[in-house]
This record gives structure tokens, C-alpha cells and sequence, in this order.
């Protein structure tokens, strides 16, 4: 539900109900295969940590492109202080 909700897919582009649909079953599937391995030799509890450590470098490479975008868009825009007003 979390992933619907507030998930960005990180398989596409394009964010939308059909991305986030498919990144939730990706999620479903890996949680599913995950729990299935932690009973032979704890290769789930390996393979957990290791998604995790993948989704949170994702997620830094997400924040820091947004920052770059955030600072080019920034760097584009016109002063604020030419606002055409002038005392007579």
C-alpha cells in the first residue's frame, strides 16, 4: 500500500498508476522470495539487506538529480529584482 500510495517507480521513466502497480508486484515478488529463502540457510536475511542497501542508493541517486534539477531551473530563471518598477 505504501508503495502506491507514495512510491516512485525506479524501472521507468514515467511515474503513474501502471508504473507503481508493477514496482508494487516487483516489491510483492522479492518479499515473497525473500521469505522463502530465510529457511534454507538464511539467504533471504542476506538478500533483504542487500535490496535494501540497493533501494537506498536509488533513493540518494533520486534526491541528488532532483537537486540538480532544482539548481539549473534556478539558475535559468530571471533575477527577481528587474521587476520593471521605476520612481519618478
Amino acid at each position: 500500500m505504501f508503495c502506491l500510495c507514495f512510491g516512485i517507480p525506479r524501472f521507468g521513466v514515467h511515474d503513474g498508476a501502471k508504473h507503481r502497480i508493477g514496482s508494487l508486484i516487483i516489491n510483492l515478488l522479492v518479499g515473497c522470495g525473500q521469505l522463502f529463502t530465510v529457511l534454507f540457510c538464511l539467504v533471504g536475511w542476506g538478500w533483504s539487506i542487500w535490496w535494501g542497501v540497493i533501494m537506498l542508493k536509488i533513493s540518494r541517486k533520486y534526491r541528488k538529480l532532483k537537486a540538480e534539477a532544482a539548481a539549473e531551473e534556478a539558475e535559468g530563471a530571471p533575477p527577481v529584482t528587474s521587476n520593471n518598477h521605476t520612481r519618478a
